[in-house]
């Protein structure tokens, strides 16, 4: 059952936290910009842990917020449809491993990677690449601790 767009309860978790952010109106100013032409970043599509509870075995496996979800037992996540169609058919207590890549933050910012002259480096579209590791995690299927969410961060930067 979706959600329309009068049903949306800014109140309610996760949106509390990010509309609190101390760069919220550059992230907001950069959601709601039209792409120049046609072309999407990749970080348009991205699949994030918007939060993490501490203990939970997600926290003890090492996801933390801001993760964002790569695959699922080898196959692909783009949407949290994706994710849950992946993750449903995992019998419980079966061992899962996530891939998950982790963006460099620096005062709570993504950091840009950066070239030999000092300038960011773009991808193939355009857009700013974001410094990044990506790892695996193992979890046992059940009860992770994890809220989703879809493209929250890192903004997207005009080209």
């Amino acid at each position: 059952m979706g959600l329309r767009n009068g049903a949306l309860d800014l109140r309610r978790a996760p949106w509390p936290v990010v509309l609190d952010l101390p760069n919220w109106a550059e992230i907001e100013s950069a959601l709601k910009a039209p792409p120049g032409g046609s072309a999407e970043s990749l970080y348009d599509q991205l699949i994030l842990l918007v939060g993490v509870t501490d203990g939970s075995p997600a926290w003890q496996a090492g996801l933390r917020r801001y993760d964002n979800i790569l695959s699922v037992n080898g196959t692909a996540v783009n949407s949290t449809q994706d994710f849950m169609g992946a993750w449903g058919p995992i019998p419980e207590g079966e061992e899962v491993v996530i891939k998950a890549r982790r963006f460099v933050l620096k005062d709570g910012n993504p950091q840009p990677l950066v070239g030999n002259d000092g300038k960011p480096v773009l991808d193939q579209q355009g857009f700013v690449t974001w410094q990044s590791e990506e790892f695996e995690v193992k979890v046992k299927r059940g009860f992770l601790g994890i809220n989703l969410g879809q493209g929250f961060v890192p903004p997207r930067f005009a080209r």
